[in-house]
């Protein structure tokens, strides 16, 4: 079981569908699956799931992680971030298999500008 955010700063050009092609891209071995504000990857043992989120609470969640992570300065710009993607897998990953590809759709989200990754449970930076 996996999970992260991606918040979404406000001048970010961030969206699934831009994302899509790239995690494709990065995942050729999982089927991708896009629905309305949902994009998912998976095989026969495994799935990833990424869902937008701009709900009014996500502003009040940020502030929230800000002050965990950065205390008084929030030098990421956490404070600003109004939506978010949320990356999960409930699926449990016996042996890691699929730790790997966690990391790489990580690591997609990371390159896009304005998108600050966090493990929320910590909360911290990825």
């Amino acid at each position: 079981m996996y999970r992260a955010y991606g918040l979404l700063k406000p001048n970010t050009e961030f969206t699934l569908d831009a994302a899509a092609p790239k995690l494709a891209a990065a995942l050729p071995h999982l089927t991708p699956n896009r629905q309305e504000g949902l994009l998912q990857f998976a095989n026969d043992e495994w799935e990833i799931h990424l869902k937008m989120n701009a709900s009014p609470d996500v502003l009040d969640e940020s502030l929230v992680i800000a002050g965990q992570i950065s205390g008084a300065e929030d030098e990421p710009g956490i404070r600003t971030c109004a939506a978010r993607v949320e990356v999960s897998s409930a699926v449990i990953d016996e042996g890691m298999a699929y730790f790997g590809d966690f990391l790489k759709v990580i690591d997609v989200l990371k390159s896009f500008p304005g998108v600050i990754m966090v493990e929320p449970e910590g909360p911290s930076l990825m």
